[in-house]
């Protein structure tokens, strides 16, 4: 990542990375390569960074053309529980209908400026009801990846007031749902889904459109044409009792 607010490292096929903010989406390791003797240590020494008093919550993976089963003796070994994870949905793009007409009152901008961009961390924040202490370190982390692509981060109003955020991150031909939230007196009027589907309309340079769905919002996205693909696959440790 390329915002100062994270720190980056990797070695020996083991890549790493961490923030200041405690949860286990802004926190991970990922294994690159085939699983070799004795990576009990490698593992180990990974993952020591992230169990320091105090520990940082964080999630492992493993790149899909990585065979799986044999990391798993030395995950196990450590205390790693798998998690099947959520349903990954595709949309490809040239499906888009027709642009939808946006509800009285709701409109859905894109983040151009720092201003707008702590208005859209803060609206991030509060609808997922993180910890309002991280909201400076969110508004660093996010002003460190910038305003320019790969990412897009966009903006909803209801008369005139900053309830809804999402994000586009652009990849390998895929634009990435991220970031789609509601705050909780504006949500059940499917403003989720006008801030999932919106953006797209701007992602003509890929070709299909891919999300990580909530079980809440699984049928929502298949309504919209979502298919669902496979599964995210992850690694945890539970937290100590």
């Amino acid at each position: 990542m390329r915002s100062p607010a994270t720190v980056v490292w990797e070695a020996d096929g083991i890549a790493c990375w961490q923030t200041p903010l405690a949860h286990p989406f802004f926190n991970g390791i990922i294994l690159c390569r085939a699983a070799r003797p004795n990576d009990n240590m490698t593992l180990a020494t990974a993952i020591a960074p992230f169990t320091r008093s105090p520990s940082t919550p964080f999630t492992l993976w493993i790149e899909a053309d990585v065979p799986r089963d044999p990391w798993h003796p030395y995950l196990e070994a450590l205390g790693f529980v798998h998690d099947s994870g959520a349903p990954v949905m595709a949309l490809a793009l040239d499906a888009l209908p027709s642009r939808p007409l946006l509800p009285r009152g709701f409109t859905i901008e894109p983040v151009t400026d720092l201003s707008t961009l702590r208005t859209w961390s803060e609206i991030f924040i509060n609808a997922y009801e993180l910890p309002s202490a991280w909201g400076e370190d969110f508004f660093a982390l996010m002003q460190g990846i910038g305003l320019d692509l790969p990412f897009a981060h966009f903006l909803g109003r209801l008369d005139g007031r900053p309830v809804a955020t999402s994000s586009l991150f652009f990849t390998g031909g895929v634009a990435g749902v991220n970031f789609v939230a509601t705050l909780p007196h504006a949500r059940r009027r499917g403003l989720g889904g006008f801030m999932t589907m919106q953006p797209l309309y701007s992602a003509r340079q890929v070709d299909h459109a891919v999300l990580q769905a909530s079980e809440m919002g699984y049928n929502l996205y298949k309504e919209m044409g979502f298919a669902h693909v496979g599964n995210v696959d992850n690694e945890y440790l539970p937290a100590a009792e």
